[in-house]
């Protein structure tokens, strides 16, 4: 694990995250053809700590409908990854503390 490769992987894993999120929603909409989504992620700050790597990322995305409906999204997000998990801890503000027990494991290694 270096700094470089979680990075990586976490806006990787964050931008279909939400491109996932944004399709499930949509799914549910027998009303509105989608047409278009696009998402993405981009990491703000990685510190490096014995707990492991927390980082802070902001994903965008949005959602285009056939009748001209246009959705946007967006979220900062904290994830600690380590050597045995990842957790996802969704923020309120870009100033709020990560609390890794407000978050989801959605990596799990034994």
């Amino acid at each position: 694990m270096t700094r470089s490769s979680v990075v990586t992987w976490t806006q990787s894993f964050e931008t279909a995250y939400v491109r996932n999120e944004l399709v499930a929603g949509a799914a549910g909409d027998n009303e509105q053809t989608l047409t278009e989504v696009s998402a993405s992620a981009e990491v703000r700050g990685v510190n490096h700590t014995a707990r492991g790597y927390l980082l802070r990322v902001s994903d965008f995305g949005a959602t285009h409908y056939a009748s001209g409906i246009h959705g946007d999204h967006w979220m900062d997000i904290s994830y600690v990854v380590n050597q045995t998990r990842v957790v996802r801890v969704p923020l309120d503000a870009r100033d709020d503390p990560i609390r890794v027990a407000d978050g989801t494991v959605v990596v799990g290694c034994q």
